[in-house]
Parts: C-alpha cells; structure tokens; sequence
C-alpha cells in the first residue's frame, strides 16, 4: 500500500540527505514508486538536489509544508462540520423504518445515518461499500470517482453517480484542494469501522 506524502514528509523530517535508493528500503516500495515520492519531495519545496544521488532538506521547507497542510486539515473540519448539519436539520424522519431499525439493535445515530441515505433514496449498505472503496484509493494515492463504483460494486453508472454523489453531499468525500481532478476521504479508520458494523447489523 502506499505511503501518503505527509506521512512520508513527517517521517524523513529528521533526515538532512536522502537518496532514492534510500526511500525505496525505508518504505519497502519499487524503485519506481520511491522515484514519484522523491520528486513530489522535491515539488513541494522540501527537498533539493545535492548532486550524485542525494538530495538535501531545504532548511524550514518542512515546517511551513505542514503547518499549510494543517491549515487545510482545518478547512475540511469545518466543511464537513457545516454538511454534516446541514443533512442533519433537512433528513426526513420515518417513525415506522426507525421502530423496525431498533428491533434490529442499532442505536439512534445508526438509525439517523441510515435515515439520511434513505431519504436520498439510497441503501445505506452500498454506500458503506462505496466509501470503503474510496478509502482504499486514497490510501493508495489513486483516483476515485464514480467509474470505480461501477466496476468494484458492479452497479449502473447511474446508480454509481448516484452513490458518489450522496458521499461528496454528506461530506464522507470532498475534493482534495492540493489535487483538484483527487478526492479525499473525510472519514478515520475508526469511523469506516463503525460504519462496516452498522451494515452487518442491516
């Protein structure tokens, strides 16, 4: 799997001089993949070529890297924040499918996560499967959209928009603002986790 570039940056703040040959045994990746990583250091400012096959820290690049990057990891709460209750105040409340839900075990904001994709029309199931496909192509640096929806749940392109869609609504998705044609998972581990639970519970 590979390695994010800010965890990667984070990782190699205590290393003045690397070399590709280096990147690739510290992160266990192909040369090739090690080269992309070298080269997106040297982009963003945070190493510079030394000669030979080294490349130096550019003094300071780092930091002022990753307190940009916090400044945009704190746009994005505030994003998700807003759409979160934004789809809060307008999602229909169904008092029958909420009674057969709790005979079903799930607790009240399980019932409010499956009540907001229901109101869109979705199966909250597929959604969970959508969103677990998109933290795998985030994890991998890879693109996602809907055609990766199509192909992995095996749904119509239109149900897929559809899908793709109601993440990007619900804020589980957004557009990375370092990478415009990328999206980015808004979502931990640990609430992909909660929400694989709720559907073995459907």
């Amino acid at each position: 799997m590979a390695i994010r570039f800010i965890d990667a940056a984070k990782f190699l703040s205590d290393k003045e001089v690397i070399t590709v040959p280096q990147l690739q045994v510290i992160f266990k990746e192909s040369y090739f993949a090690a080269r992309r990583l070298m080269t997106t250091l040297e982009e963003k400012g945070v190493y510079k070529y030394a000669g030979g096959l080294e490349y130096k820290m550019v003094e300071g690049a780092l930091d002022k890297y990753l307190k940009e990057e916090e400044s945009e990891e704190e746009k994005l709460r505030q994003h998700i924040v807003k759409l979160r209750e934004s789809i809060q105040k307008h999602s229909t409340y169904n008092e029958e499918e909420d009674e057969r839900l709790k005979k079903k075990g799930l607790t009240r904001e399980e019932r409010k996560i499956v009540g907001t994709y229901s109101s869109m029309g979705l199966d909250v199931r597929e959604v969970i499967d959508a969103l677990d496909i998109a933290y795998q192509y985030d994890m991998m640096g890879k693109r996602f959209g809907t055609m990766a929806i199509q192909m992995h749940l095996g749904v119509s392109f239109a149900k897929a928009a559809r899908l793709h869609d109601a993440l990007m609504t619900s804020g589980k998705l957004m557009l990375d603002p370092s990478k415009p044609t990328f999206t980015k998972v808004c979502v931990t581990e640990e609430e992909l986790d909660k929400l694989k639970k709720l559907k073995s519970k459907l």
